[in-house]
């Protein structure tokens, strides 16, 4: 039987095709804040960002990257953000803005409460393109970008923990970050060079 074929069909999927794509959420940039905590609690958290309170939201996908959490969050499935973070300490706090709040992707506890002492740390997301035991270079938004590696980068992805134990509590970032690994990096810039403070792993090439 020969089928018939009309036009109203072709029109409704591209009109459904075109809802889909308009339902689509953008992309939210990748944004970090280095201050005090002035207040914390399971979901929300507050830090003292250049002389103001910033609030943050905290979710179970909020990562909480302190000594100690990553093996917790392993035996108990998460961890509480105030065994971690107190009022008074200070942290760096990644984050994107999504329906009028600041979301907590992660927060780490750092030295010292930032400002105009120190360099500012930016994000940087893309695909590496190329790494050896003291640079990294990541394809983001098109461009080329290259990052000096050093002893105090951290590289963060499931299982580098263990990787490290085994390799005797040193191991070079070759061995945990390839070429096509989707990564995040936060970076601080200084003399014209890009320091990597962390290397985190989102997506391991196949």
């Amino acid at each position: 039987m020969e089928r018939i074929k009309s036009p109203w069909v072709s029109l409704i999927v591209v009109l459904v095709l075109g809802l889909l794509t308009a339902a689509r959420p953008a992309v939210a940039q990748t944004k970090t804040a280095q201050g005090t905590v002035t207040a914390v609690s399971g979901q929300s958290l507050t830090v003292k960002v250049g002389g103001a309170d910033t609030a943050f939201v905290i979710d179970a996908q909020t990562k909480v990257e302190a000594p100690g959490a990553g093996g917790q969050t392993r035996r108990e499935g998460g961890v509480k953000v105030a065994d971690y973070v107190k009022v008074g300490s200070n942290v760096l706090v990644t984050y994107r803005e999504a329906n009028g709040a600041n979301q907590a992707i992660s927060i780490r506890p750092v030295a010292s409460a930032g400002g105009s002492s120190g360099p500012e740390t930016k994000i940087a997301t893309g695909t590496v393109k190329a790494v050896s035991a003291g640079s990294l270079t990541v394809t983001s938004d098109g461009r080329d970008m290259t990052f000096a590696i050093n002893r105090n980068t951290r590289v963060l992805f499931p299982g580098a923990g263990r990787a490290t134990r085994d390799a005797g509590g040193a191991i070079a970032i070759t061995s945990l970050v390839s070429a096509g690994d989707t990564v995040s990096v936060s970076y601080t810039e200084a003399g014209g060079t890009s320091t990597a403070s962390e290397v985190r792993v989102t997506v391991k090439a196949r």
